[in-house]
């Protein structure tokens, strides 16, 4: 879902993995659109939802990328640093 934010994401995801089993497994790979809108703990709070509600199925999640073509400290970059690194801990 190219240009959506985590709340789309897993809003979507809820429908579509319903019926999944602890045999199953859900790839989210997001975050981007969230950073760049400055709305990272929006984003973190749609993941830890989704993930809280799917106890039965593996969850992985992809975490945003470093953009290389900023610096370092550029707010995208510790905004993405920042969504890794909560979502990590919880």
């Amino acid at each position: 879902m190219p240009g959506s934010r985590l709340q789309n994401i897993t809003k979507l995801l809820k429908n579509e993995t319903a019926g999944f089993s602890n045999t199953d497994a859900i790839i989210i790979w997001g975050g981007s659109n969230d950073i760049n809108r400055n709305e990272t703990m929006k984003g973190l709070k749609y993941l830890n939802d989704f993930v809280n509600q799917r106890k039965n199925t593996k969850v992985m999640i992809v975490a945003a990328p470093h953009r290389h073509d900023l610096l370092i400290t550029s707010f995208i970059n510790n905004e993405a640093q920042i969504l890794t690194g909560n979502y990590i801990k919880s």
